[in-house]
């Protein structure tokens, strides 16, 4: 709980907070742009003396906008701006799938 001038102003619950690992953490940085997280891992590196595993933070950062995408398309929710966020780099970084907004008239085809 946090107060102010005698008074609680807010309360703050940390119940799923956790640190992860740095392959974890630097993953929001390949959401901005792989070059903004190799110049991270750059100078994480240099100044921790410990060795970043980029492909991992990478691979974190996909898995989480798949969970993002997965989440909301079956929500049906495709204008959200997580979905439209997603579907982006999911699109940069998987090219070969179709991470589009589904069309009303697609269908699931039946193996």
């Amino acid at each position: 709980m946090l107060f102010q001038n005698h008074g609680l102003v807010s309360i703050l619950d940390f119940g799923d907070a956790y640190i992860g690992s740095p392959e974890q953490e630097f993953r929001q940085l390949y959401r901005i742009n792989d070059l903004i997280l190799t110049a991270a891992a750059k100078k994480y590196e240099e100044l921790s003396g410990k060795r970043l595993n980029i492909e991992a933070s990478r691979a974190w950062a996909i898995v989480q906008e798949l969970a993002v995408y997965a989440e909301l398309l079956v929500k049906k929710d495709t204008e959200h701006p997580s979905f439209l966020r997603a579907a982006q780099n999911l699109t940069k970084w998987l090219p070969e799938g179709a991470w589009g907004i589904p069309s009303k008239t697609s269908r699931v085809s039946k193996q």
